[in-house]
């Protein structure tokens, strides 16, 4: 389990930082209802901010406060969302469907490639692997050649990789800029990470969804792989998201250079104490020098990647070039803010001032669900605003919800999986259909290794089916992390019934390998067979799950 080596020091994060949450997760609780109602129009659209207008039903006390305070109500009782770049619809956007993680890969190579004056990437995490390597040399070959190469990459203590001394060694070797993301030392603040995921090239094309850079997100992990899914985008609305990065990156709050996080992290300690700090800094920087010297050395080795760009082309072509391109009739784009600072918890409401994401997408629910609803999550845990929600479109006679996740098996976050098979029985018992996935690879297309397919696989796409002509997908994830923590952005495709069925069309085919739970520890496999509710995990990984029940429940609002 990729994530076991994790859970203590979380777990001990989280004890110091439960009590200063624990005001800020009730009054988030507290202020969600079942009755907001939110129609979103695209009426007296302004050119200067690119706004469009929502209407609320303030009738209802609990609409009114849901309304974040920093937007602007006019005399009719509409009002602005987040202005441009954190929200836009546009019209008729060319879009096309990256459901398999090698053509995904390919993907990211050829805009490399074909790239003229910039290239703007923003991950939570990218790994130091054979794929992560492979683009990273694409990246700085590139910026070498005078492309201006950015890539913000969020600074979470438990998952960054490429560090200041690597990001120093290509800034002076290859010109190739690298910025972080709210590097939080404090317990309270380094609880909101930037969970976007950015690729984009000459505002001109763009990739979001749910995958990060990794082996495990582009099918060539030997160990544990992601079923996933991105949206390929052009034209005016990968614009919009080029200046979405632009307002992370140029935000001097939140972003970090490498000599800023060098030069912070050295002066933290020994303050007063002269010759403690020096000692220190003479250390520190005989550290950093090795640290620079072992960086330039792992970079300039290209014998981890060799053969992969061509294995990934052989592969990932021919899927590549079956992968219809659409016209999206309607696209909305929905990104929060940059922002995470202790003040702006002290002194800001930062779900009321950074976060819009979760609540755009329950509002669409509320205007837009009908017929089969589909939630593709990698994690199910519910805070109020989401079991409002699910409940009642479960109790709706016009709609019909089916969940796909992870089972115990396929998660790569145990603790996830202890508070999903807590709750959800009694979703079942009110009549959602829920399918955990059972890690195994499903086939639906080629990976690049055969060794690949025979590791164990998780569903890791956050992808929405509203209803029949309306879908969602991004880096939202349906868990309290997604709603009142993280930074994320979903774009959302009305008016097209045949994009909305090549997306239900690729997550039945991975039903194929999930079990549907019955309740009372019962599942059926596919062929209508009874199947185990974990996934066909390991004992050992059930005893580990059911004793870390109670801590998980505990420390549910932080994950």
């Amino acid at each position: 389990m990729r994530d076991l080596k994790r859970i203590t020091i979380i777990c001990l994060l989280q004890l110091f930082i439960l009590p200063a949450m624990g005001a800020e997760v009730r009054l988030h609780n507290e202020s969600v209802s079942a009755h907001e109602q939110e129609v979103l129009r695209t009426l007296n659209e302004n050119p200067a901010n690119k706004t469009s207008v929502v209407q609320f039903d303030i009738k209802d006390t609990y609409s009114q406060s849901l309304v974040p305070k920093n937007l602007e109500q006019t005399d009719t009782g509409l009002y602005i969302p987040p202005k441009y770049p954190f929200y836009d619809v546009k019209e008729n956007v060319k879009m096309q469907y990256l459901h398999a993680g090698a053509p995904a890969l390919q993907k990211r190579l050829e805009m490399i490639r074909k790239a003229k004056k910039r290239i703007s990437l923003e991950y939570f995490i990218y790994e130091k692997d054979k794929s992560g390597k492979l683009l990273l040399h694409e990246l700085a070959k590139r910026a070498k050649e005078g492309v201006d190469v950015r890539l913000l990459v969020d600074m979470s203590i438990s998952v960054i990789e490429i560090n200041e001394a690597l990001a120093e060694y290509l800034k002076k070797k290859y010109k190739m800029k690298i910025k972080y993301y709210n590097r939080a030392l404090g317990p309270m603040t380094a609880q909101y990470r930037t969970h976007r995921k950015i690729f984009v090239i000459d505002g001109e094309e763009a990739i979001v969804g749910g995958r990060n850079i990794g082996d495990d997100y582009f099918d060539v992990d030997t160990e544990y792989n992601f079923l996933d899914r991105d949206v390929v985008i052009w034209g005016d609305m990968a614009k919009t998201i080029q200046d979405s990065f632009d307002s992370y990156w140029n935000d001097k709050e939140i972003v970090l250079t490498a000599r800023d996080v060098y030069e912070r992290n050295s002066k933290r300690l020994f303050r007063g104490d002269r010759r403690a700090q020096r000692r220190y800094d003479m250390l520190r920087e005989r550290v950093y020098t090795a640290m620079k010297k072992r960086e330039k050395e792992w970079f300039e080795d290209k014998s981890e990647f060799a053969g992969l760009s061509e294995s990934i082309a052989k592969t990932a072509k021919p899927i590549l070039e079956s992968y219809p391109i659409y016209s999206c009739p309607k696209m909305s784009y929905i990104s929060d803010a940059p922002g995470g600072k202790f003040y702006h918890r002290l002194f800001n409401n930062f779900k009321e001032h950074f976060q819009y994401t979760g609540y755009f997408i329950e509002n669409k629910f509320r205007e837009l669900a009908k017929g089969e609803v589909i939630l593709s999550s990698p994690y199910f845990m519910l805070n109020k605003r989401w079991r409002n929600l699910v409940e009642d479109m479960i109790k709706d006679p016009t709609i019909k919800v089916k969940l796909l996740t992870n089972s115990l098996n396929s998660t790569d976050a145990i603790y996830v999986s202890a508070n999903f098979y807590r709750i959800i029985d009694s979703l079942i018992e009110m009549g959602m259909d829920t399918y955990v996935f059972n890690a195994q690879f499903p086939h639906i297309t080629k990976v690049p290794y055969a060794q690949s397919a025979e590791t164990r696989w998780g569903v890791h796409a956050k992808t929405f089916i509203v209803n029949d002509t309306t879908m969602m997908t991004g880096t939202y994830n349906i868990d309290n992390r997604s709603d009142v923590l993280n930074a994320e952005l979903m774009v959302m495709c009305e008016g097209s019934k045949e994009i909305v069925d090549d997306l239900r069309a690729n997550i039945e085919a991975r039903l194929v390998n999930a079990y549907k739970m019955k309740g009372e520890d019962k599942a059926l496999n596919s062929d209508g067979e009874s199947a185990d509710i974990y996934g066909d995990a390991p004992k050992g990984q059930v005893k580990l799950m059911k004793a870390i029940t109670i801590p998980s429940f505990i420390f549910q609002p932080l994950m």
